[in-house]
């Protein structure tokens, strides 16, 4: 009788340990089925930023074959705080158009990798170049000619605030970015007077789409420099560690 019991018990735990390792094993997805969209700092990915002297920061979203029905993708950027650098723009952000043609240089395996910064001469000055958006619907607010209408990220806006000179190295508050994408579909043509070429011009008209979350990043370990003053180079200068797993999009799926 005993025997019989132990047996009984033996199945059971050996049927319950079999559905544990099923559920793990179908749960633990690898790299190449997981979402790994986000910020990333020299490929790791982050929501809270410390240090500034990275290498590299992007901007990662799964990518999705059906967007290529779209006439461009649009690159959202806002912030908590950018309208202490822009007044006005408080409720706006930045966005960079993406024309389809050229989305295939972006993709890396199942995941779009955009970078957010261009190299400066120092790597303060590295740039983020966008253009004003209309209430963060990724569509620029100047349609006829966005460029008219920049917005733009220094790499030392992310660390410093610009203040008086008395608060020089004082602890700055957290600055809050974060970024989306929308697909952007072509409706028609508008014409405006220009006065550049005194003449009429045409210009195209789009709807958008929101095609992603929203990934957000939070800038800590911040001061304040006195405005007009040079950021100064060691805060970007200095090797960052990050913790997390590395991911290398160019091999990813291969």
């Amino acid at each position: 009788m005993k025997a019989k019991k132990i047996t009984i018990i033996s199945t059971l735990s050996l049927a319950v340990f079999i559905c544990i390792t099923a559920f793990t094993t179908s749960t633990k997805k690898n790299p190449q089925e997981q979402d790994l969209g986000g910020w990333y700092a020299d490929g790791v990915r982050i929501d809270t930023l410390k240090c500034y002297g990275f290498k590299n920061l992007q901007l990662v979203v799964p990518y999705n074959a059906e967007w290529s029905a779209y006439s461009q993708l649009s690159v959202n950027i806002f912030a908590n705080n950018m309208h202490d650098e822009f007044p006005g723009t408080k409720n706006d952000g930045g966005c960079k158009l993406i024309p389809m043609t050229s989305v295939s240089s972006f993709v890396k395996g199942k995941y779009l990798v955009y970078n957010f910064f261009n190299q400066g001469e120092i790597p303060a000055a590295d740039l983020a170049d966008f253009v004003l958006c209309r209430n963060n619907e990724g569509l620029p607010w100047n349609a006829s000619n966005p460029q008219k209408d920049p917005y733009k990220i220094f790499r030392f806006t992310l660390k410093s605030d610009n203040s008086n000179a008395k608060n020089e190295g004082k602890p700055a508050p957290d600055f809050n970015l974060s970024f989306r994408f929308f697909g952007l579909t072509k409706t028609g043509e508008k014409e405006e007077f220009s006065s550049a070429c005194n003449c009429l011009i045409k210009y195209p008209t789009y709807s958008a789409v929101k095609l992603t979350k929203t990934y957000s990043l939070t800038c800590t370990n911040r001061t304040q420099k006195a405005r007009f003053k040079p950021a100064d180079p060691s805060y970007f200068n200095q090797p960052c560690t990050y913790t997390g797993t590395k991911v290398d999009f160019n091999t990813l799926g291969k």
